[in-house]
This record gives structure tokens, sequence and C-alpha cells, in this order.
């Protein structure tokens, strides 16, 4: 079993590494250095702090399977490489990937064996960002997600990893949708104070039939907002949006305070509250992608207002209600969440 640490750094954020990344992040600085010795023998739950920064062992990964890492070929390595050199002649400011990243494109570039899913979901999350750079004609050189692109391996990795993904199962032996078994979310589900992540722009979803549809709104665009108590995204169309109204410290709760500020990578200034329309909602089918803008600091944002896209999980569900004008729309599954990284699951 791969040895498992918790990394939590001087301002609290946490990074969780295996043997390896951990040898190759912070091992590799003068401070940690001189405490390899004592990295390498800590027991499970036991803890080092070194000038304000902890690393803690953690639970060891169960029967890891040898299928679910891959090892990066010679071109995805001389990729790596190529973008380490050129982030190097980069002030600190404009470097882009923080530790975890930095140390995903040592292992590349070293040829060492990497989590074939993680590096996978990367791709797939920042995909049409980096298309969207290309088009504009930035460089790799000037860093940003073209440089980041690279770290990762770039796209040898990308197809290397691909190719490597599990063979989906045929029609006759594939298991019953998840999602046509979904429980219809409850008026009071969807009530409450919700986090506001940002104009919607686009959502896709697919009916019984396998048959694919958009919804996409160019013009005025209704705004996206998270109940964290519920799991539910929720979309309201056809209604104007509240005004913005300074925040009562008693008034929002803790729960929703954290996740505006891990999503948005702010602290909270100003709220919106918004009424659910009351009704009865009708499942539209399986929620299969969604679009939004945000200005968000946190999940590979720069604080500029930008166009980001999640793909949903083969559980998650789309719901949909139309009363007095305004219609509702509504996203649920097992396992949506949102948090620093954006929508995830």
């Amino acid at each position: 079993m791969a040895k498992r640490y918790k990394f939590t750094d001087k301002s609290g954020k946490v990074y969780r590494w295996d043997a390896g990344e951990l040898e190759d992040t912070i091992l590799e600085g003068e401070a940690w250095g001189r405490k390899a010795a004592k990295v390498r023998a800590l027991k499970v739950g036991q803890r080092i702090t070194v000038k304000g920064e902890t690393l803690e062992r953690v639970s060891a990964r169960s029967n890891p399977s040898s299928s679910s890492t891959i090892k990066p070929g010679v071109q995805a390595a001389k990729v790596a490489r190529r973008a380490l050199e050129l982030r190097e002649l980069l002030p600190g400011h404009k470097r882009p990937s923080g530790r975890t990243g930095l140390s995903m494109a040592k292992r590349i570039a070293a040829q060492k064996p990497v989590d074939a899913a993680k590096v996978r979901n990367w791709f797939a999350r920042w995909a049409k960002r980096h298309e969207e750079a290309k088009r504009k004609g930035a460089k790799v050189g000037d860093g940003g997600i073209r440089m980041a692109w690279d770290l990762w391996g770039g796209d040898a990795l990308r197809k290397q990893v691909n190719r490597a993904a599990p063979v989906r199962p045929s029609k006759r032996t594939r298991k019953r949708n998840p999602s046509s078994s979904a429980k219809r979310p409850t008026v009071a589900m969807l009530e409450g104070q919700g986090v506001e992540l940002g104009p919607c722009r686009e959502i896709v979803y697919e009916d019984a039939n396998g048959q694919r549809y958009r919804m996409h709104w160019s013009g005025k665009q209704p705004i996206l907002w998270w109940n964290p108590e519920h799991r539910v995204l929720a979309v309201i169309n056809g209604a104007d949006p509240p005004p913005r109204r300074a925040v009562d410290p008693y008034a929002i709760r803790a729960r929703e305070v954290r996740v505006y500020e891990a999503f948005h990578g702010r602290d909270v200034t100003g709220a919106r509250s918004q009424d659910i329309p009351a009704g009865k909602l009708h499942k539209v089918g399986r929620a299969v992608s969604i679009a939004y803008r945000s200005n968000k600091r946190a999940g590979g944002g720069d604080g500029r207002m930008r166009t980001y896209e999640h793909e949903f999980a083969p559980s998650d569900v789309l719901w949909s209600q139309n009363k007095r004008g305004r219609s509702l729309l509504a996203v649920t599954g097992p396992r949506l969440t949102v948090n620093d990284r954006g929508i995830v699951y």
C-alpha cells in the first residue's frame, strides 16, 4: 500500500500526496529536507510542523490497482521538461500551477507512474479553456493555461490516458442508468439561502432515448445558485436578479459563507437572496453539462469574468418547473458539490 500524506501550508490550504509526489515537492526544500528521515518514519496519525507548515501521515489506499496508474511516454516527458524550463524563466507571480501541479509535472518529466484518472479528469476540466487560449494565439512561454497544459504532459499524455480508459460495456451488459431511479427533489429542499455562483449560459441534458438537447442563453442570462444544505444547483429564469445587499454576519450561516469564499476565492462583501417559485418539479432527463460565467479567483480563475464548463456525473438529474412566467431548473446528484475547485462530483 502506498503511503499517503496530508500537507497544510501557511495559508491553511490542504494538499494530499502519495510518497512519490511528496518527495518531488517539499522534501526538495531546505527546511523540509532536514526532516526527510523523520517524514519517512511517520506512522498513520502522526504529524510534523515546520515553519508554520504541517505534514500528517494518513491512511493508505487499500488494494491499489496497477491499472489505475500509467507511465508517461517519452513525448509527454519531453513536453513536461520543456514546460518546466520555460516556467523558470517567468517571474514568480506569473508561474502557473501550484504545489500539486508542479509535483505532477516533475513526475511526468521523470516518467514516473501517475494516477490515470486524476490526469484524465484534469484534461477534461481544462480542455475548453485551453482551446480558447490557442485560438487567441497564446503561447506556452506566456504562462497561463497553455503552459499548465504542457506541464501535465500536453496532448501526448492526454491521448495516452484516454487510450488507457476502461472500455465501456455494450448495451446488452450495461447497467441501468443510475439517474432513472433518482428521487424527485421537494420544494423544501430548494428553499433557504443559496450561494450565487454566476450567470448561467448553457445546460445540456439527455432524455430517456439518449437524445441530447441544449438550452442556451445568449442575452439576458439567469443566475446559477447552489443550495449547500440540500446539495441542489438551481437556475431561475424569467425574473430580474434581486439587488445586491450588504452582508449581515448574523443573517448568513457559516456554511454559506465558507462555500462562497471557497468557490469565489474572495471574502463575502455582498449577497443576494432569491425566492424559489413553489410548485411540482418534473424530471427532464440526465444532466450532461453546464456552462456558467464567473469572475472567481479560485478553481483556475484569475478574477476576470470567464466561462467555465462542468460535465455532470451519470447519476445527476435535471428537473424543471414553470409557474407564473418563471422557470426553475434544478440539478441534483448524490456526489454533486461546490468547493474551491468549482462545481465538482
